[in-house]
């Protein structure tokens, strides 16, 4: 695994190459946990997807897996506010969303940190309750779902990649 950070005046990009050196195949996900500090009190804090989505959130057990159990989240649009209670049950995970891109902002503020994951099938949501802060995550692969796989070449979200390949993504944050 290489991950290279490029600084280039206010943008971050993060690439990550993953390389199978071996001669058989080999599954693996991957993903970041970019956290943000928000500029003021959580309740003018906002998201804003990229898209105007009509979203379901998976949610997640006691023991971090997740369930078959939704919550709605979005109903076609593109503003998320922030809440003390968003994550009481712990992240919000989308499966299924048509934005590559979320910008963070408030309500009384000019700042805006913008989050980029073009091709990233996958993303998470989540702040640890009353923290100052919300991580916009881009995933490649999320966690188990209940109950277990015991194959992990079966596991929903797993990539398989073929012997000697290689495989590359990258994520941008911008700052506004």
């Amino acid at each position: 695994l290489l991950i290279a950070y490029r600084l280039k005046d206010a943008d971050l990009s993060i690439e990550y190459t993953v390389r199978n050196t071996s001669s058989a195949a080999m599954p693996f996900s991957i993903g970041a946990h970019p956290a943000f500090n928000l500029h003021g009190p959580v309740e003018e804090c906002f998201l804003e997807f990229e898209k105007a989505e009509t979203l379901n959130a998976v949610l997640l057990s006691d023991k971090g897996l997740l369930t078959t159990e939704t919550t709605p989240v979005l109903r076609n649009s593109k503003i998320l506010p922030l809440t003390t209670t968003l994550f009481d049950h712990d992240a919000l995970i989308f499966l299924n969303a048509k934005s590559e891109k979320i910008t963070l902002g408030a309500k009384n503020s000019l700042r805006r940190l913008t989050v980029e994951f073009a091709g990233f099938p996958e993303f998470g949501i989540w702040a640890k309750p009353g923290a100052p802060f919300v991580c916009i995550e881009p995933w490649y692969g999320y966690a188990d779902p209940e109950p277990l796989y015991g194959d992990i070449w079966n596991k929903p979200g797993i990539l398989h990649l073929a012997a000697s390949e290689t495989f590359s993504c990258t994520h941008r944050i911008s700052v506004q």
